[in-house]
């Protein structure tokens, strides 16, 4: 897509070899901690996880996901919105004007620096309930406008289909296989954060590990619970 836009004549050969070295060296980081937080909220919300297990099931059934699935997937991509909309990683992207314009009623020079704060933006409109986390706030479509994780235009997060197709499978391959379960009832709103130009936890806290618990396992447990339960 960076070279259609290089050819259109949108970007310019620099800005193509910028946004590759960005794929390749920022790319792993953001979302290696965009899936931790998404575990995470998965591990305390149980009703959330129920909702992604039984569209999986309905779509793979006990096959693995494919690459034909992963348009399917809607309410794990909801979830995925929803996931960067309340903790985000990147919560800011920065512009610069290349013309004069008025925005909201604002006017702005040509050559201005505009921070767009898109964690607070995406906290303040639309959403019927944007200081919580639910899929609820995914239930219709939102307008572009007012939900951009990746930023807009030519110079948008040039990773963002990728990123989507990798967030899907991860998610998909170990809800299938495991369920997850953090430390001490640890949850994301309590974890110490930096935000150092991407958000992430400081990694000195002791609380950071998860448990994968393998379904079969737990299955097993909940028919001994049953038998015992019987007797």
């Amino acid at each position: 897509m960076t070279i259609l836009h290089e050819n259109w004549g949108d970007l310019t050969k620099e800005n193509v070899d910028q946004c590759i070295l960005e794929i390749l060296i920022a790319a792993p980081d953001s979302l290696s901690v965009s899936v931790f937080f998404m575990l995470m909220l998965i591990a305390n919300h149980p009703g959330v996880e129920a909702q992604l297990l039984d569209e999986i099931h309905n779509v793979l059934g006990d096959r693995d996901i494919q690459s034909d699935d992963i348009p399917k997937l809607k309410v794990v991509e909801n979830f995925i919105y929803e996931s960067i909309r309340y903790q985000p990683v990147v919560d800011f992207v920065m512009r610069k004007a290349l013309a004069d314009d008025v925005i909201e009623g604002y006017h702005v020079k040509k050559g201005t620096n505009i921070i767009l704060n898109l964690g607070r933006m995406h906290k303040l409109e639309f959403f019927p309930k944007p200081n919580e986390f639910t899929l609820k706030n995914f239930e219709k479509p939102v307008p572009y406008r007012y939900f951009q994780p990746f930023g807009s235009g030519p110079r948008a997060c040039a990773g963002k289909y990728i990123s989507m197709v990798m967030m899907k499978s991860i998610l998909v391959t170990l809800l299938k296989r495991y369920r997850v379960q953090t430390v001490r009832g640890q949850c994301l709103e309590s974890l110490q954060k930096n935000n150092d130009l991407s958000i992430h936890p400081k990694e000195t806290q002791s609380c950071l590990e998860m448990v994968f618990l393998p379904r079969s396992v737990e299955n097993c447990k909940a028919s001994k619970r049953t038998e015992l339960n019987g007797l």
